[in-house]
């Protein structure tokens, strides 16, 4: 009986780490896509702790910078001004379209209506795809 109640719990506790080895953690292996319109999802629902998720560490402090400006135009009643980024593209009907080559990708984020689009850069850190837009590059502008 023992022995069957061991064998339970092992079996039990093997299922649970191959589940979340499954990127059921908070790993990414999601496609570069995939990882744009997350990203792109959080900086809609205007979580940009939920962004950086997504982001190179070089990128992490631009999403803390937005974080902090969001904060200030609510406290002023001007959270409207931060409906546009990226060149007034309006994150609201921006879809992506990705090209990947090897570690770097570059994600295409249109808003069909208006017919405007803005690229930005992805990279693969620690093997996963993150939205790469340090400070020094064009995008971060």
């Amino acid at each position: 009986m023992k022995l069957l109640s061991v064998m339970i719990i092992l079996l039990s506790g093997l299922f649970i780490l191959s589940a979340s080895s499954c990127d059921g953690g908070s790993g990414n292996s999601d496609s570069a896509e995939a990882v744009a319109k997350k990203f792109v999802q959080s900086i809609r629902d205007s979580d940009f702790v939920g962004a950086k998720k997504y982001t190179s560490k070089e990128t992490d402090a631009a999403m803390d910078f937005l974080g902090m400006r969001m904060e200030m135009l609510k406290k002023m009643n001007k959270e409207e001004d931060m409906k546009q980024s990226f060149d007034d593209l309006d994150f609201s009907k921006a879809t992506a379209t990705c090209k990947e080559e090897g570690n770097k990708a570059v994600c295409q984020l249109c808003e069909e209506a208006a017919s405007k689009c803005k690229d930005i850069d992805l990279i693969k850190e620690g093997g996963h795809w993150v939205v790469h837009m340090p400070k020094e590059t064009e995008a971060a502008k």
